[in-house]
C-alpha cells in the first residue's frame, strides 16, 4: 500500500537537455521516465503528485512550427536496469487551417505522474 501511494515519489532528476526521472514500480523495479520536453510537464491536481504530464492542451508556443500528422515522442519510461522500453506518451500534431491542435496517446506503462520537490531542480519550470 505504501509503495502505491508513493510510487510517483521522485528519487532523482538527471541533468540533461530532457529532464530525467526515477521513480519505483508497483513491485519496487526502478523506473527512468525521460520527458523530452518540460512544455509538457503541468503541475498536479491529484494527492501525492507534483507534476504530470499533460494530456493535451499545452501553450500556443509549444504549437507553433508544427506539421499536421507528425508524430513526436513527449515521454519514455524505461526498466532502469535492463534498459527495456516500458511504455511513452506521444503527440500527432493535426492542422485545422491556421490553428494547431495536440492529439496527446500513449502505448504501454508509461509514468504520468511524479511527486517532485522543487527546491531541487529550480532550473526546470512547470505551469
Amino acid at each position: 500500500m505504501i509503495n502505491w501511494c508513493g510510487k510517483p515519489y521522485v528519487l532523482s532528476i538527471g541533468d540533461r537537455q530532457s529532464v530525467e526521472l526515477i521513480t519505483h514500480s508497483f513491485t519496487l523495479k526502478k523506473l527512468r521516465t525521460l520527458v523530452h520536453d518540460t512544455t509538457w510537464l503541468r503541475r498536479a491536481d491529484r494527492p501525492l503528485a507534483t507534476w504530470e504530464i499533460c494530456d493535451g492542451d499545452v501553450s500556443a508556443a509549444a504549437t507553433h512550427g508544427r506539421d499536421d500528422g507528425v508524430r513526436e515522442v513527449i515521454a519514455q519510461t524505461f526498466h532502469l536496469n535492463s534498459g527495456k522500453l516500458i511504455g511513452e506518451w506521444f503527440v500527432i500534431w493535426k492542422r485545422d487551417g491556421d490553428s494547431v491542435s495536440a492529439e496527446v496517446q500513449k502505448t504501454g506503462a508509461v509514468d504520468r505522474y511524479f511527486n517532485v520537490d522543487e527546491k531541487y531542480v529550480p532550473s526546470v519550470r512547470v505551469n
